[in-house]
């Protein structure tokens, strides 16, 4: 679900966007693939996060980039975080995701393979891609991940 911002709200974001990533007069009329790739990733978080949305669905640079580890996306993403947002994160890299997040959900081909606090999810991952070349060990590894994987209790209302 997106949040709809138009009008006077579009104009706040937007001002609130620019002063806090610090854009020049000079970038304000720049096109995108122009600026440089840092800029133009704190904008995209500074504007997902002055949107106030109930849930930060952070992908490719942005989850697995520096923007969540500096400042000052770091001290934005902390404060989003105390206010009980929520964030969905997509990357490869484990070790961006164990300093921002507290739990890791592991996906390989489509399954859940663990589901666990980040950190134990970085060292078997770290296990697995050392593994890469042996196959076996590989095979090996999966089945004792889907052995140990604690379900989660989906409950409907």
């Amino acid at each position: 679900m997106t949040q709809e911002v138009n009008g006077r709200a579009l104009k706040k974001a937007v001002a609130r966007t620019v002063r806090q990533i610090g854009l020049e007069d000079d970038h304000l009329f720049t096109r995108v693939s122009d600026l440089e790739p840092a800029i133009v990733e704190l904008a995209r978080l500074s504007a997902a996060l002055n949107t106030s949305p109930s849930l930060l669905i952070a992908v490719s640079s942005i989850a697995s980039g520096n923007v969540l580890l500096t400042d000052p996306g770091k001290a934005w993403y902390e404060r989003y975080l105390s206010r009980r947002g929520s964030c969905l994160m997509f990357a490869s890299n484990t070790r961006t995701l164990v300093r921002a997040c507290s739990r890791i959900i592991w996906l390989y081909e489509g399954r859940v393979i663990m589901d666990r606090p980040a950190i134990e999810v970085h060292r078997e991952f770290v296990r697995f891609e050392a593994a890469k070349d042996d196959r076996m060990q590989q095979a090996q590894l999966l089945r004792r991940y889907a052995l140990e994987l604690v379900q989660p209790k989906i409950t409907t209302y």
